[in-house]
């Protein structure tokens, strides 16, 4: 019986994760993040579209679910066929640096599943949202980069980066950062040779077919898509981020090792062990920053010395903007191209190691993480679970005439406006602006946190979803409940 070698195994894992991620696509709830795509960008022509900036408006990904929602007609599958495709070429780029670094061996294979099997990674390689395509085609410039710098006669590959670095952007502003950093770190090793030796001619000719064939059709490429929806952006537009370095290291690595419903939910030592995550999130980011760069530099080899150097600019321009210049540390998925870098960084520096440790370390990650796996929501929208499900109940509360109100925790309004619309619900009114189910409506849905409003408006719960634990409750007369001891100026949700 002939043996897998571990170049197919890691192909057939990519294979098997992808499906995961066609899965998800296919039967997961829509997220408030993603129905506020749909809602805002997606579902609005283009000519008003840009009148104003939402940095949820990633505007690469939003175009491409303009054309296959136009092609298939909306429903979840067909809003994260982008996704889809950019999650199939993020695990392809993911497999082929990893084999770059690592070998084609058993090495290489258990690194790209170390990688891959990361359930915060894998939620963007189908999830509507543009992070998980901006990561694939950043990866897929610094593949081409790396390899030209080997061998330089192969031109197409710094057209290629160059197209991709910009479409990269495109997809997601935040890859803007990563993107300058590959540049730098490819002028400083390809165009640095000539002048550590003096050769200021050959450099200077290197830097301008570096910025012919890169730098002006990326720039080219990203004004073409960027300079229209870019126009009315101000600072403040930018609002998601991380207070401080602490901060982004316990929400970047606690997405990953700690996720609701995991395995260890229900044991003895939950809480043990989720303070302990918490407690090492710190310390951990920094020791595989530290050691990987370190194990990276300190070999003679020039691909290492990429991934070192990678890293090092990442996190010398990260602290620049933060502590110099007031912009906010990633958070969580703005910081999701710290993913892939990070681990490559703590297996070299495990590679250093004896083998078994190498091996008992690897073993002992990939586990965590499938044990952090489930298949029935997205990253940190678990309350959106059962947004489809909550709606299909509403569904049946069809009146024989006149239109119903509907109160929602916030943001599930999001979600369940997305199906309202989908599903032509037009006798059913959901309030735009309204952050609480508290309030004269004739159904609430309320978030688990906001259960208090059962007994304070005298409701019944008619449906509740078990994971999400998200409930439908009705005014046990029948009637839109009134607010409990109002005053004369009381006028509900809108006060």
């Amino acid at each position: 019986m002939p043996q897998i070698s571990p170049k197919r195994l890691s192909l057939l894992l990519l294979v098997c994760l992808w499906a995961v991620c066609v899965y998800k696509a296919a039967t997961v709830a829509i997220s408030a993040d993603e129905a506020y795509t749909y809602n805002r960008s997606v579902s609005e022509p283009i000519p008003r579209l840009w009148d104003t900036f939402d940095a949820n408006d990633h505007v690469l990904h939003t175009l491409l679910c303009k054309v296959t929602v136009g092609l298939f007609g909306i429903c979840e599958l067909s809003l994260r066929m982008p996704a889809l495709a950019g999650g199939l070429l993020l695990l392809w780029v993911l497999r082929r640096l990893t084999f770059w670094w690592f070998g084609e061996g058993w090495r290489g294979a258990g690194v790209f599943a170390a990688i891959a099997v990361n359930p915060f990674l894998l939620d963007y390689a189908s999830m509507a949202r543009g992070y998980g395509m901006a990561l694939a085609l950043w990866l897929v410039a610094w593949n081409q980069l790396q390899r030209h710098h080997e061998k330089p006669h192969t031109q197409g590959r710094l057209w290629v980066a160059g197209a991709a670095l910009a479409l990269s952007v495109a997809a997601n502003l935040t890859f803007a950062l990563p993107g300058v950093a590959l540049l730098a770190v490819y002028s400083a090793l390809h165009i640095g040779g000539p002048l550590r030796r003096k050769e200021w001619s050959r450099a200077g000719a290197r830097f301008e077919w570096f910025a012919d064939c890169v730098i002006v059709p990326g720039f080219v490429i990203a004004m073409a898509i960027l300079v229209i929806p870019l126009q009315p952006m101000q600072r403040s537009d930018l609002y998601v981020g991380s207070t401080g370095l602490r901060d982004a290291a316990l929400n970047l690595l606690y997405a990953q090792l700690w996720r609701p419903k995991n395995l260890f939910e229900g044991s003895p030592l939950h809480f043990q062990m989720e303070a302990v995550v918490i407690q090492m999130a710190t310390p951990l980011l920094l020791a595989m920053l530290a050691l990987g760069i370190a194990a990276c530099l300190w070999r003679s080899e020039e691909r290492w010395r990429w991934l070192g150097w990678m890293a090092l600019v990442i996190t010398a321009m990260l602290a620049l903007f933060s502590y110099g210049l007031g912009m906010p540390f990633p958070y969580r998925r703005t910081g999701l191209y710290l993913v892939p870098l990070l681990t490559w960084l703590a297996a070299a520096a495990l590679s250093r190691l004896p083998r078994p440790a190498m091996l008992a370390a690897g073993v002992l990650w990939t586990a965590w993480l499938l044990a952090n796996w489930d298949l029935r929501y997205y990253d940190e929208w678990i309350m959106d679970a059962g947004n489809r499900d909550v709606m299909q109940y509403v569904r049946r509360l069809s009146p024989k005439e006149g239109n119903k109100r509907l109160g929602a925790t916030f943001p599930l309004d999001h979600g369940l406006r997305f199906y309202k619309n989908i599903w032509h619900l037009d006798w059913l009114d959901i309030p735009k602006g309204n952050k609480t189910a508290d309030g004269a409506f004739d159904i609430h849905v309320i978030g688990e946190e906001e259960q208090a409003v059962i007994a304070k408006r005298s409701l019944i719960t008619r449906h509740q979803h078990a994971l999400s634990k998200v409930s439908v409750a009705l005014p046990i007369e029948g009637e839109a409940s009134p607010p409990p001891n109002s005053s004369p100026g009381d006028s509900g949700p809108n006060k």
